[in-house]
């Protein structure tokens, strides 16, 4: 979550080679009630793939959210045996404060930035890498796991491709104007939550800082990118301390798993 996901999805479903639902994230491994509709269901998703969809998939990262969302390697390998599987990670700390303004942008998060990474376990969950990805090697060989960062996603990107379009099996060599935009999805903010931002010292920082155009644009339509909202808004160094020191343990075992030129983000 917060790590490239709905970019990678754009950029995998324009090969002519790949078909993806336009429903970016059937969650069908992870939520029970779209579980219970069961397998036929989910093939029904793919009922539009033609002969020369060489890969069929989808994107969902909840998918990579345990333990709050337990189980779903075991149940992909159940349904659907050997699959190719690609991973996406970013820069933990970044993810988390992304993912928080996620959910303050949607007002189901109303504490300030450095107490609600300090004590949500959840988020810290998503970003330990190592933990979510061992839960697949239980189920799945190695070589059927490919990992990329969201950081040579948007700085190597046609190489980064490369390596997805080579794992799932279609023309590496492939490339559109499609691979050069970044997707981003947009958070409708209500007034209420508008009201709270408001009321926020920092907030109103850091709209000042805004170009008067962008603001009269969100005044007028309610509707902001989650990266402005969190533009200029800083954890205090303590806490990013903290934060590296609960998850450096994870980083060192993601080392084994990744490139030698992995560096851990600086974090290790």
């Amino acid at each position: 979550m917060k790590s490239g996901t709905t970019s990678l999805y754009h950029y995998v479903r324009a090969h002519p080679q790949v078909f993806m639902p336009n429903e970016k994230e059937l969650a069908f491994f992870c939520d029970e009630p779209i579980w219970a509709r069961g397998i036929e269901w989910y093939r029904a998703q793919f009922e539009g793939a033609r002969p020369e969809h060489l890969a069929r998939g989808e994107a969902t990262p909840d998918y990579t959210k345990y333990p709050g969302k337990p189980g779903v390697p075991a149940r992909i390998a159940a349904e659907l045996g050997r699959v190719k599987l690609i991973y996406i990670v970013r820069h933990p700390i970044e993810r988390m404060v992304s993912q928080y303004f996620h959910f303050f942008a949607k007002g189901e998060q109303t504490r300030p930035l450095d107490e609600a990474l300090l004590s949500s376990w959840q988020s810290l969950a998503i970003s330990s890498y190592a933990m979510q990805l061992e839960q697949y090697l239980e189920h799945f060989d190695r070589d059927d796991i490919l990992i990329i960062t969201s950081e040579d996603l948007k700085e190597k990107r046609q190489a980064t491709l490369a390596r997805v379009f080579r794992h799932i099996g279609v023309t590496a060599e492939w490339t559109s104007a499609e691979i050069h935009m970044e997707h981003l999805r947009r958070k409708r903010l209500t007034r209420p939550t508008m009201k709270r931002l408001h009321s926020i010292p920092a907030y109103r920082r850091l709209i000042g800082a805004i170009p008067s155009s962008f603001k009269l644009a969100a005044k007028r339509r309610f509707d902001i990118v989650d990266k402005p909202i969190g533009r200029g808004v800083q954890l205090r160094p303590t806490t990013r301390k903290e934060l590296e020191e609960r998850l450096r343990p994870d980083i060192v075992r993601l080392q084994k798993y990744m490139d030698p030129s992995f560096d851990g983000w600086g974090l290790i």
